[in-house]
């Protein structure tokens, strides 16, 4: 969410409350109380965001409105925003009511006077509305104001500047607001871990990845994913306006709700350990982590944390999204962080490899092996030492597609840490040209060894003739979804650029920007490349030219910023004319996992 967006305190009153005036109104909150509405709340917003009602969140911005402001703060809310929509303009939202959950954790009191979630105090729920829009005027420093004044300066200097400011500010939020379709992370998800479990049976000790689960947190991982699913299921099959009505149905019995299923009380437990904590608990691991990050990005606590254990054998749900996530791109820092430090590394490399072979399965169910494919995985140099290539290529006349693929992600301790130097470079180490294998040095340095300019010492490509390539598409594709933001996109550009400006490379063979493709974007083009609408290299050009268009560039406008892949690929289809085509794959995938999950549950559950 933009920060131009979000409702302050300041704008509506014209003063600014300090960060002691709000610890003191803070230290009143009766902590148990005043965590269980907010954690109510924030369900409804997360459960709004991702069943996409934007009705619902109209509903529930004036239902919060109505309750949590008092009336000096409703009327000039009302007069203030008469122009904006509260989808435009939204009052209430994910990111300030986590990070308001985390400062009451952390600053209120067992003894607060103020008791909010007791239906008879309406001025403690007032008190609680004034802290949500006082927050949001925290989320602004004057750096990050800074930046935004330099956004548009003429010296690169400091619009570099700016703009690794801005990306420190934007990204651990973009996850907030930009969540994956569930299909199509769950279909993905599925398909790696039988590619884990098939090419690495005994990775561990001589265990499956599952069974060395299982050993380290007491469940196995397909029991551990069924379970999340299952309560996803029970969320989403409520809308916000039943669940206003019927608050008792946000709540779980944790012997009810898996009764009858095949899971004995020890998985049942070892489940909730790993999802959800009390409030003695959460206030623990909140005050473990404070001033490690920036507090006003990290959200770790609950996505670590995203059920709430109220008393004995009920819960609650914290952030619907956080929960989903447990078992979709979240799933891989719940393995990671089980594992022993000394196993870390070999899960990790090995989670590198089946995402390059996901990748490969998916070029290959589009360009399908022949001896008239143009598809060339796992490419090799023809060199006295074999040195390999490319992680595919794809080959059209005179222009080559030479590709590698990153399974890794960002780092939370640099995407958290509200520092650009940390962000960029954990980014720059992974993606960018600090190693041998990251991964815009691994191209331009791959590119160089097929093109350079002294003839004499260019390497070939097994079982593929380069003698008429004149142009060469850079593409990176990767796992992780935050890299295909304009904003990041463009720095990853702006380093390969360097390194190409910086090697010796035929001047005659023209290299195109590079083209950072999230996975999930590959799987979507996948559907219109077997239909015939366009090959992938007419959907690059236009996106290499997108670049410098005002409609995409982050420097044109500071909403372009959120832009991303997907984005481009509506635009291209708009100027194409090319109707939207649902991706049967991932209906097909997720529908597998669904179906074993509900013939558990012995309910329906649908993807989106």
């Amino acid at each position: 969410m933009p920060n131009k967006m979000m409702v302050t305190y300041s704008e509506l009153t014209g003063a600014k409350v300090s960060e002691d005036e709000f610890k003191q109104i803070l230290s009143r909150l009766e902590r148990g109380s005043t965590f269980h509405l907010l954690s109510t709340i924030n369900c409804f917003l997360s459960l709004t965001s991702y069943q996409n009602s934007d009705e619902d969140f109209i509903f529930l911005q004036r239902f919060l409105s109505h309750h949590l402001l008092d009336k000096e703060l409703f009327d000039l809310t009302n007069e203030k925003l008469s122009q904006a929509t509260p989808l435009e303009r939204p009052i209430f939202h994910r990111w300030q009511i986590l990070y308001l959950m985390k400062r009451v954790l952390l600053e209120s009191s067992d003894k607060g006077d103020l008791v909010p979630h007791s239906d008879q105090n309406q001025p403690a729920r007032e008190t609680l509305g004034r802290l949500c829009l006082i927050v949001n005027d925290f989320f602004m420093n004057e750096q990050d104001e800074r930046a935004l004044d330099l956004i548009h300066w003429d010296k690169a200097e400091d619009r570099e500047q700016a703009q690794s400011i801005f990306l420190a500010q934007m990204l651990p939020v973009a996850e907030l607001y930009n969540p994956p379709p569930l299909d199509e992370a769950l279909a993905r998800l599925d398909q790696m871990l039988q590619i884990f479990e098939h090419r690495f049976p005994l990775a561990f000790g001589g265990t499956t990845l599952s069974d060395y689960f299982r050993s380290l947190t007491g469940i196995n991982l397909e029991s551990f994913i069924e379970m999340t699913l299952g309560i996803h299921a029970h969320y989403l099959s409520h809308d916000v306006r039943q669940l206003i009505e019927n608050p008792i149905d946000l709540n779980l019995n944790r012997k009810t709700f898996f009764s009858n299923l095949n899971y004995s009380d020890s998985e049942i437990d070892h489940f909730f350990r790993l999802v959800s904590g009390d409030l003695n608990q959460l206030t623990e691991a909140a005050r473990d982590q404070n001033g490690a990050l920036d507090s006003r990005y990290d959200l770790r606590l609950f996505q670590t944390y995203p059920l709430f254990r109220i008393s004995g054998d009920s819960f609650t749900c914290i952030d619907y999204g956080f929960l989903l996530e447990k078992v979709l791109q979240g799933l891989y820092h719940t393995i990671l962080n089980s594992l022993p430090n000394n196993e870390r590394r070999v899960f990790f490399e090995k989670w590198g490899k089946v995402f390059e072979e996901y990748v490969t399965q998916v070029f290959l169910s589009i360009f399908p092996a022949s001896p008239f494919s143009n598809f060339y995985p796992h490419s090799y140099f023809l060199h006295k030492q074999e040195m390999e290539a490319f992680d595919g290529m794809l080959e059209y006349s005179t222009d080559l597609i030479a590709m590698e693929y990153k399974g890794g992600v960002i780092k939370a301790a640099a995407k958290y840490s509200g520092n650009p130097d940390e962000l960029l470079g954990d980014i720059d180490k992974k993606f960018g040209t600090v190693h041998a294998d990251s991964g815009v040095r691994q191209l331009a340095q791959k590119i160089e060894r097929l093109f350079t300019a002294n003839v004499s010492e260019r390497l070939q490509i097994r079982d593929l003739d380069l003698a008429g390539m004149r142009v060469v598409y850079p593409v990176l594709v990767v796992n992780d979804s935050n890299l295909g933001f304009s904003l990041t996109a463009l720095r990853l550009r702006s380093w390969f650029d360097s390194e190409i400006e910086n090697r010796n490379i035929d001047p005659a063979i023209t290299i195109r920007p590079l083209c950072v493709l999230p996975v999930g974007e590959l799987e979507e083009i996948k559907t219109y490349l077997l239909a015939g609408d366009f090959t992938l290299l007419d959907f690059l050009h236009f996106y290499a030219n997108a670049v410098n268009e005002s409609w995409y560039h982050p420097l044109s406008d500071p909403d372009n910023v959120w832009k991303d892949v997907g984005f481009v690929f509506t635009k291209f289809r708009d100027a194409r004319q090319i109707p939207f085509r649902p991706n049967q794959d991932r209906i097909d995938g997720s529908g597998r996992v669904f179906d074993r999950v509900s013939s558990k549950f012995r309910i329906a559950i649908g993807s989106e």
